[in-house]
């Protein structure tokens, strides 16, 4: 499905039911290309499962562009 294909799932969710509060993560695992990626094509909300040192650089991206980083859940 990819990236592009999550948001536009997304899209499409909230537009039927626009009424309902949501957040939708997109889990990136331990990639952070994909996580930067999300984040370049408009994610607002993903989970990673990184070192910390990456982790940070990921987080303060984030924040620039209004998007949040959340904790994945371990297996």
């Amino acid at each position: 499905m990819g990236v592009v294909g999550f948001l536009e799932m997304i899209s499409a969710a909230v537009s039927e039911n626009a009424d309902i509060e949501y957040t939708a993560i997109l889990d990136c695992g331990d990639q952070a290309g994909l996580a930067l990626n999300a984040l370049r094509l408009g994610a607002k909300d993903i989970s990673v499962d990184l070192p910390p040192d990456v982790l940070a650089k990921i987080e303060s991206i984030a924040a620039q562009l209004g998007a949040r980083v959340h904790n994945r859940p371990n297996d």
